[in-house]
């Protein structure tokens, strides 16, 4: 960002814009509602975005995706927004668990609740139209896991997550 670009974060927008609409934990209704809210306040159809947003969490199982690790980027010459990069991810791929306490499942969503619009990962992806990961290769990040086996990363761990990626992919 540059000197004259401020984050403003989806929470924050709901405090400084006045905005009243719930939408945490309110499902479908949450979901499109916070997609009407943001295009009427930054000009920005948010949907795609939105749902890049939840397609990664429901892959990693991110647990700490909120309405303040979401956002926009304001200039303030200009006056227009920008949507914001994703960020805020380490909460994911059970980084703060013991890994080895776990029987792998394919069902992982137990062990990790979902935010903004629903408690489990299945259902906030079932939100969405479209599913963009169906099929796509992951040979890279697979390779990357191994690479970081090699510096360090446990090789529980690494075999944990690749076979999550996997799984979560595919589904």
């Amino acid at each position: 960002m540059s000197d004259v670009e401020k984050y403003e974060s989806i929470a924050s927008m709901m405090k400084s814009r006045q905005i009243v609409a719930k939408y945490s934990f309110e499902g479908y209704n949450g979901y499109t509602n916070l997609i009407n809210d943001i295009g009427k306040i930054t000009g920005i159809h948010y949907k795609e975005e939105l749902n890049k947003i939840l397609e990664l969490d429901y892959i990693i199982l991110n647990r700490d995706r909120h309405l303040g690790n979401m956002g926009f980027v304001y200039n303030l010459k200009t006056r227009k927004f920008r949507v914001a990069p994703i960020f805020d991810n380490g909460d994911s791929l059970f980084s703060l668990s013991d890994v080895s306490q776990f029987n792998y499942s394919s069902d992982l969503d137990a062990y990790a609740n979902a935010r903004p619009f629903m408690y489990r990962h299945r259902l906030q992806v079932q939100l969405l139209e479209k599913r963009r990961f169906r099929g796509k290769k992951i040979d890279n990040t697979l390779s990357y896991i191994d690479k970081l086996v090699k510096i360090g990363l446990d090789v529980h761990r690494a075999e944990f997550i690749k076979q999550l990626l996997i799984d979560r992919i595919n589904k």
